[in-house]
């Protein structure tokens, strides 16, 4: 008996050094991929700790991921190209319709639509917005005018409502540029208040303000010319085109070489910026 006692205590040491060893590897996640323990006692995961921010997993391309994941779920609202489709239904609806006010209420229902989802979710949006009370207060007015007052504004529709946008997008430059709301949803948080990306942004902007101003140039010279088809045709919808075309070539590839930025950015490298213009 006293011998059996003797040869389980001798016996008991390897078997704590086992279990401690064991308890050792497994603490350490080596080839268990269990919980970790810290030395503090907190239990963590097995997922490794970016040392910049402290978060799980925390790197540059983490950051990437999210903000496309943020640009994936709102492409179809978060666009500035759809936001411009009302000034699209308008122009073709004031092409084909009899009367004016047609085509009004055919570009407001259309900015409502647009709208929608981001008046719902709180964050609405100037350009839609806009939209919304540009083409309701043109509706009303054609509806309530005569019949020479909706002539007026069949003519010099396109020119009114263009006219408009490009006041309001310089108008709102210098305090927040209408771009910069779509831009943050496919950049991380940290980048919004940056210099280079309110640099960007002001840049697009004012673009795009550049486009509309022109837009409105080219409707006046077509409106002076009413039964000019050709030259309707020119200064209506060739031209016109030609530039949206032009600046959406130039705002995406502001947009790819942001996202590109972010992806290609180091874990701990810092915040990436966004692209030069």
């Amino acid at each position: 008996m006293g011998a059996g006692r003797g040869r389980g205590e001798r016996g008991r040491p390897p078997l704590r050094f086992c279990r401690g060893r064991h308890s050792l590897e497994s603490e350490s996640g080596s080839g268990y991929g269990r919980t970790d323990r810290s030395m503090d006692g907190s239990r963590s995961t097995g997922t490794p700790k970016d040392r910049s921010t402290g978060a799980p997993g925390a790197s540059g391309a983490s950051g990437a991921s999210g903000a496309s994941g943020r640009s994936g779920t709102s492409e179809a609202t978060g666009n500035p190209f759809v936001s411009l489709i009302p000034w699209v239904v308008f122009a073709v609806v004031d092409h084909a319709a009899p009367s004016p006010q047609w085509a009004a209420l055919s570009g407001a229902v259309t900015a409502v639509i647009i709208a929608w989802p981001s008046i719902a979710a709180r964050s609405p949006r100037l350009l839609d917005l806009s939209a919304i009370v540009l083409f309701v207060a043109l509706a009303i007015a054609a509806f309530l005018v005569g019949p020479d007052g909706r002539e007026v504004i069949a003519q010099y529709g396109r020119t009114i409502v263009t006219g408009a946008l490009a006041l309001i997008v310089f108008a709102t430059l210098p305090i927040r540029p209408f771009t910069e709301q779509y831009a943050r949803l496919s950049v991380p948080r940290e980048m919004w208040d940056t210099p280079r990306f309110k640099h960007v942004n002001r840049v697009l902007s004012a673009g795009w303000g550049a486009v509309f101003a022109f837009m409105t140039v080219c409707h006046l010279i077509a409106a002076s010319q009413p039964d000019d088809r050709r030259l309707s045709t020119i200064f209506n919808w060739l031209l016109p085109i030609a530039a949206i075309l032009y600046m959406i070539r130039v705002t995406e590839r502001f947009r790819s070489a942001a996202r590109d930025r972010v992806a290609a950015a180091p874990a701990g490298a810092g915040t990436p910026q966004p692209p030069r213009p």
